[in-house]
């Protein structure tokens, strides 16, 4: 039986409602203050396990309140906790989010027991890896071990899913076979200058990644595959809190390719999975049956 497997970072979010985000050096009263639990790779893993049984989720917490928080949600998830790192010298990973009236938001994240995960830390369920699988990484674990792990996966035939946010100035050979490349368009123009890569449709060739997805938040999302690009547009919505919106369409990609579904279409479907997010607070929300159906129906 193949895995989709979701190796990455888990904090927990304090979301502050503000009527607009702080500028440099200025004060303001926040409407209300939240705690969610979140985390890049946590909200793909709370989105993957809600449509697939067979995922998986690597991630280090540390041994504190918020650790807690994060325990008591993978339970309810139904995820196997084994894999799960505690670290008792590290605070459990943090983001501190203000949301505003549009629902657009700014984010500091301090990573804590995050930098903690390693390639060991995969490693030591090397026996549950197997070629075929899939495995979604992000960049908020240390860069080093990240790299490490993506080239460990790759040795080992799993699909590698790699959602380049926030943006990191990874060697060229990290992406160098990777099954999916996901950025939004701050990470796709940082990505372009460092590797002096002068136009999108040049990506995926220059650095021999085989499918490339531009997420352009309200616009949809383009497909970049052997040189052409496509764009695949998205229904327009009110945002609420577009905090985890991201996450909600690597995740929801990423089961539709392990399902076979063909790329256009499995961005259409995260398409809505990501549009849905942006409407509820928080990262991590329940996702209606009538939005599960379309990766049965596909």
């Amino acid at each position: 039986m193949t895995t989709l497997w979701i190796i990455g970072s888990s904090n927990v979010d304090y979301v502050l409602r503000t009527p607009s985000i702080a500028m440099p050096g200025e004060t303001i009263i926040a409407d209300s203050l939240a705690k969610y639990t979140g985390g890049k790779g946590f909200n793909q893993a709370v989105t993957c396990r809600q449509l697939l049984t067979e995922t998986r989720f690597v991630s280090a917490i540390g041994a504190d309140q918020d650790a807690e928080l994060i325990r008591t949600k993978l339970a309810q998830g139904g995820f196997d906790q084994a894999t799960i790192a505690e670290i008792n010298d590290q605070p459990t990973g943090a983001a501190y989010i203000q949301v505003n009236d549009e629902g657009e938001n700014s984010i500091v994240v301090h990573s804590g027991a995050n930098k903690c995960l390693t390639l060991e830390s995969v490693t030591g369920f090397s026996d549950l890896f197997n070629p075929g699988d899939m495995a979604v990484l992000q960049a908020e674990l240390d860069p080093k071990e990240t790299a490490r792990i993506i080239d460990w996966l790759k040795s080992r035939d799993i699909k590698v899913v790699f959602n380049l946010a926030p943006f990191t100035a990874f060697a060229r050979e990290v992406f160098a076979g990777v099954h999916t490349l996901v950025v939004n368009e701050t990470e796709c123009d940082a990505l372009q200058r460092n590797f002096e890569i002068h136009s999108f449709e040049d990506l995926g060739g220059t650095l021999d990644i085989e499918t490339v997805i531009l997420t352009k938040g309200k616009a949809g999302a383009e497909i970049l595959e052997k040189g052409i690009s496509t764009e695949i547009p998205t229904t327009a919505i009110t945002p609420v809190d577009t905090t985890g919106a991201g996450d909600a369409f690597v995740g929801s990609y990423a089961v539709a390719r392990f399902l076979g579904i063909p790329s256009a279409e499995a961005v259409r479907i995260a398409n809505s999975f990501g549009s849905y997010t942006a409407t509820i607070p928080g990262a991590q929300p329940d996702y209606p049956e009538s939005l599960k159906s379309a990766l049965t129906k596909s």
